[in-house]
Formats: structure tokens, sequence, C-alpha cells
């Protein structure tokens, strides 16, 4: 027992140690200021050493901390602010003294809204009273201002890494002891929607809880933390490159040289393999199969200090399987950081900490460079990649919401979902396989011509003026073609009338000319009409046109209606447009009188516009919840189980489909999906990402 003791000790400090240190590296390749950073590191450094003694005898120290010198009475007392200062005398006040509640001071503070949560509420930080010369006075609130500042710090850093914790164990398991997970996907994704190469973040746990980002200032956070992951799979894969010759030679085998930072769970992870060898409970136990899948495209930082890229493209794709616990646990620690939810804590936090230390200094911010790149990292085990049904829900990794899969158009799903991440629609680098080239090639000609739609699309809808009540569009040259054509009818039936003359016996030649400008006025009136409802004179001499529905635009632009549509709610947060019609749920700005959006929204246009369908099971059988991660929304999410009881949200609503027929869930079918905003919405569990890409919206 004592020697098990021994490792588990050992296994946990090297967790901590592993934990800890990721997060500093995280957060300090967050910021380039070394003020924040030395912060960063130094409570980080307190708090491992911390729940190292804690942890050795952890009954100890709870019985200790309740058996304090401050009884509950007193703890009471000092959270209301009645306490006793060291020169005397009772203070019913925040136990900052001279520091002034929130509601009477500016924003100084070091967490949301300028507040500091402290020994004694949540007070804003304020000046020292000018009144006030009293030395102990002022040693007391330095002191407590200090000590506020540390709590800052430290529970932000504490909430973090209980964030992570969670998502380590499955938030669907925290009552539960000693219970594995043989079946599990973890994945996180950044990808394009294809206008303006637009990104955003979605990430799947173990418990198919979903979340998701369109924030581009938190992309650029996480952008820190796939580099960091693709490191990690990198060193593994050149490992296992290193083992392979060994491996082939059992009698020349040597152990892979362990860090002081991974041996302990080298070590555990070695004894597990040797305890399925020995122990006749595990003899019969048969290796998860743990894969991780990637791809990751980087463009180019525009950090040139950058060891990955240094400013230049740079790809790669592979999968390797995890074979210790030592890997499983630093590629999914590493994995579980992508989280949006984790990186707007961090984020967050490093804003205030940064922007409150850089003032007292009389520094700035930093902004944080652009980065431009797409990834998809996915962990799973053999017995799930086994369960996945091909006509049920998809989970992340094999879902549509892939890079090239959305860019190609129709065919969208009908890659795999490593060489849909590839550049440009690049084929499988699997030799010897003619079929799947000529597969690759043709998915390569469909992406790039979608592609170029993409652009003259997106490049014509912006030359356009997007007003309250329609979309103003140029049309010179066909009111120019309609002109001239006019005008030479008219000038034509003159020209007939003043040279025939008589020479046409019985016939009044000015009958031709009245007959020409008929046909001119009907012409122009036909004009007028067959593109839109109305077109006033005004803006029909100017050469512009006022669409004011989806099919007008459709006919005056000559683009394809899911194409307008995709563009449009993409963005909506940027534009003034009102909306009405049979169509438009999915939209915000509702009136009675706005633009018409009288055609439905096909799968591809819902995808690529950040409007993802999550199916999901309620009493009634299966339905839809959408996921909405379009441009202007800073965070969404969707939990594995939404019931009454779990604190939803009265101004919570939901993109919703209360019930899905069984023809509807078929992937094949192309068929109508009825959506309705709801609040209050629940469901039972999540099964995974909406797979029928023939499926229309209204």
């Amino acid at each position: 027992m004592a020697g098990k003791a021994f490792w588990l000790e050992a296994d946990l400090f090297a967790l901590i140690d592993y934990l800890t240190s990721l997060l500093a590296r995280l957060m300090c390749s967050y910021t380039k200021n070394e003020i924040t950073c030395s912060v960063i590191l130094a409570h980080l450094a307190k708090i491992s050493a911390k729940v190292k003694v804690i942890s050795t005898t952890p009954r100890e120290y709870a019985e200790a901390s309740l058996n304090g010198e401050l009884d509950i009475n007193e703890l009471t007392e000092h959270r209301k602010g009645n306490f006793q200062l060291p020169g005397g005398g009772s203070r019913h006040s925040p136990p900052y003294g001279q520091l002034e509640p929130q509601a009477e001071t500016g924003n100084h503070g070091l967490s949301r809204g300028g507040q500091g949560t402290g020994r004694g509420g949540t007070w804003a930080f304020g000046n020292l009273q000018a009144n006030d010369n009293s030395s102990d006075s002022k040693k007391d609130a330095l002191r407590n201002m200090y000590y506020n500042q540390v709590n800052v710090v430290r529970t932000s850093l504490l909430e973090a890494l209980s964030r992570h914790l969670v998502l380590v164990r499955g938030n669907n398991r925290l009552m539960t002891r000693r219970v594995s997970r043989k079946e599990y996907d973890i994945c996180s994704v950044v990808y394009e929607t294809g206008f303006e190469g637009f990104q955003t973040l979605v990430f799947q746990d173990q418990d198919n809880n979903l979340d998701g980002t369109a924030d581009s200032a938190t992309i650029n956070y996480a952008y820190h933390a796939f580099r960091q992951l693709f490191k990690t799979v990198q060193c593994f894969k050149r490992e296992h490159a290193q083992q392979a010759p060994a491996q082939q030679a059992p009698a020349q085998q040597t152990p892979v040289q362990q860090t002081p930072a991974n041996q302990g769970l080298a070590v555990r992870a070695n004894n597990l393999n040797t305890t399925a060898q020995t122990d006749p409970q595990s003899a019969d136990q048969e290796p998860l199969g743990t894969q991780i899948t990637w791809s990751f495209y980087d463009r180019g930082s525009e950090d040139k200090a950058s060891d990955l890229t240094a400013g230049r493209d740079y790809y790669e794709e592979d999968e390797i399987e995890l074979k210790s616990m030592n890997e499983v646990i630093s590629v999914m620690m590493t994995l579980l950081f992508t989280s949006p939810t984790l990186i707007i804590m961090m984020e967050f936090f490093l804003g205030l900490l940064g922007s409150q230390k850089l003032h007292l200094v009389g520094e700035s911010r930093a902004s944080q460079p652009s980065q431009n790149f797409t990834a998809s990292f996915c962990i799973d085990t053999k017995l799930f990649r086994e369960a996945q049904d091909k006509q049920e829900a998809k989970s992340l990794s094999k879902s549509l919401i892939r890079r090239n899969a959305l860019q190609s158009g129709k065919e969208i799903g009908q890659l795999g979902r490593v060489e849909t991440f590839r550049p440009n629609g690049q084929g499988t680098t699997t030799p010897n396989r003619d079929a799947e080239k000529q597969r690759a090639k043709a998915h390569a000609d469909r992406i790039r011509m979608h592609q170029s739609e993409l652009h003259k699309a997106s490049k014509k809808l912006k030359a356009c003026i997007f007003e309250e009540k329609g979309v103003m569009v140029r049309c010179r040259l066909y009111i120019l073609t309609t002109v001239i054509l006019c005008t030479i009818l008219v000038f034509g039936g003159i020209a007939v009338g003043a040279t025939v003359g008589d020479r046409i016996s019985g016939v009044d030649p000015f009958n031709i000319t009245t007959y020409c400008w008929v046909l001119a006025a009907f012409i122009v009136i036909v004009a007028k009409s067959v593109l839109v409802h109305e077109w006033p004179w005004n803006d029909f001499l100017h050469g512009r046109v006022l669409c004011k529905s989806v099919s007008e635009l459709y006919s005056v632009t000559g683009l394809n209606d899911q194409l307008i549509l995709a563009y449009m709610l993409q963005n909506e947060s940027n534009s003034f447009l009102d909306t009405r019609g049979p169509f438009n749920i999915v939209f915000d700005r509702k009136v009675d009188d706005g633009f018409s959006i009288d055609r439905p929204l096909s799968t591809w246009t819902m995808l690529v516009s950040g409007l993802l369908m999550v199916e999901v099971e309620n009493d009634e059988g299966r339905g839809l919840v959408g996921l909405d991660l379009r441009r202007g929304r800073s965070h969404g999410e969707v939990d594995a189980i939404k019931d009454s009881a779990g604190g939803t949200k009265e101004e919570e609503t939901y993109l919703y489909c209360r019930k899905l027929d069984n023809q509807v869930l078929r992937e094949d079918r192309q068929t109508r999906v009825r959506l309705a905003y709801a609040r209050g919405t629940t469901w039972n569990r999540v099964v995974g990402f909406y797979g029928n890409r023939n499926a229309v919206f209204v």
C-alpha cells in the first residue's frame, strides 16, 4: 500500500505540475507584458504548492480550516463589515476602511464592471480619503487593497482550473466514483464560413455539451492553445516514428527518456499496462484505441516571432493512436483549453489584470496580432467510432461544419473529416489509390468553382446598399440597354415617317411612327415590371432599383438566392435591414413592412452563416435546437441536458423544432423543417449535429 500511495502521490504532483505549467504557458502567450506574466507565474506557483501540500492529508487540513481562529459567527460579522480594526472601534463599512463602495466610485476594480471580490463582499477600488491622515488607517487600506488584488487574481485562476477539471471529469458524472468512460469524443474545430474568411470556433466535450464563438478576439486567443496542442501531437508523432524500428526488434528496445514533468504520469501508464497483463480482472481488457486526428492550417502568423510559422503558410494533417495514459493526458489537457468558455474566462481576466497593472506604470495594452488559421483536433476511442450510425446525427468530428465541406456547395458533407480541411481541397495522401485521387480531384474542382462563385457574390453584394426597407442595387447597364432600344424605336419611327412620305400609296407613314412609339412604351413598362414590383421613375432614371424581397434581389443581380440569404444572415449584425415574410424566423430585425424573406433556407445556408442545428431528444421524440454563432455573437452554447429544474432563465430563447418526423431524420430526403423561437425549451440529451444536407428550414 505504501508503494501504491507513493505512485499515486507522484502522479498527482506530476498532473498538478503539468496543468499549472500549461495554464501559465498559455496565459503568458496571450500577453507579452512582463508584469502580467510575473503576477500569473507567482500565483500559479503558490497554487501549485498549496494544492500539493493539502493533497497529502486533505482531511486534516479541512478540519483545521473549520477550526480556525474565526468561528462561524465571527466570519459572518466579518463578511458584513462589522469587525474590529487593529486600532480599536467598530466600522459598519466594507473591510477596506478607506475604500469606497462600488456604487460611489468609478471603474477602478479588477473584476467585471470594475468590481473586486474580496474579504467583505464586492467593492470597487477607490482612493484613500483625503481627510484621514492616520498612518494605521492608510496601512490598513493598502493592506486590504493588496488582499483584494491578490484575491481577484487567485480566484480567477482557480475558476479557470476548476472549469478545466470539470471538462476533464465531465459534469454529468460529478456524483459518481471510479467511473471509467470507454466511449467518448472530444473535438474542437475552427472553420471558415466562406464569405471573407470569417472564422468560427466550435467545441464539443465528452458529455456532448456544445459551445462556440464567432468573436474574432476570442478566436485570436484560441490560436495559442491550438498551436500548443499542435506542438504536443507533433512531439508524440516523432516519438512513435522513433519507436517503430525498435518494436520490430524487441531485444534492442530502450525506454523513452522521460522528463521530470511527465515522469510520474509515464510510470503510472507503464504500471497500468503491466497490471492489464497479470491481473485476472483486467486480463480480458482490450486497448481503448484512443486516437487523435488533427488538421492545422496556419496561413502565416502576423507574429513574426512565432517559432511555428515564422510568417509563412504552414499545413499538416495526420492521425496517431495514443499508446499510454501519459500521451492521452497530455493531449486531452491541452485540447480542453480550446473550449470557448474557458478562453473567454482567461481573456476577461487578462484584460482586467493587464489594464490595471499597465495603468499603474503609464502604459497601454498591446493588441494581439491577427491570426488567420483553421484547425480541427478530435480525440476519440475505438468504441465511439464503431458506435457511429450513418443515419444518426453526427458528432462534431463527423459533422457538416467543415471548411471544405461548406465550400463544396451542394456536395456538402461528402468528404472525410481529415481531407475536408486540406488547403484548396487537395487530395488524399493515401498512395496507389487512383479512385480516391480522382474523387479528391473532382471535389477540389468543385470547391474551387464554388469559391469563385462565393467571391463573385460577395463582391457584387458589397456594392449594394442595404437600407432599412430594402436593398438598393445599381443596374445602369440594364437601364441603359432599355433606353437605347427605346430610343432607336422612337427616332426610327420618326425617321420612317419623315422619309417614306407618299412613297407607299394608301399608307400613312406616321402610323408606323406611332406603332414604334407604342412598342417603345411597352418595352419600358415591361422592363420596369419584370424585375421588381415597384420601380419609381426617379430611381429608374438614376440607374438604380430598390429590391424589397429576396426574389427581386435574385432577379436584379442574378445571384443564387441561397448565397443572398447566407450573406444577409452572416452580416445581419452590421446591417440596418429590417425583414418580414414567411421565412424570416431566423432573422432578428423583424418589422411589418421590411425586406421580404420569401425563399426558404437550405442546410448549407444555415451552416455557412453560422447557424448550426443540433439534434436533441425530448419527451416527444427527436427535435432540433439552434446554436447561433453568426457574426456579432460572442458566445453560444447548447447543454447536453436542458430541463426546467436546471435553472433555465426566463429570457433565454432557442431556435427550436419541437419534433422531427422519421422522414426528416433521413439524410437523403429533401424535406422542410419548421422552426420557431421558444422560451423554456427542454430536452433530455444532445444526439449530435443535424446531418440532413438536403433539408430546407421554414
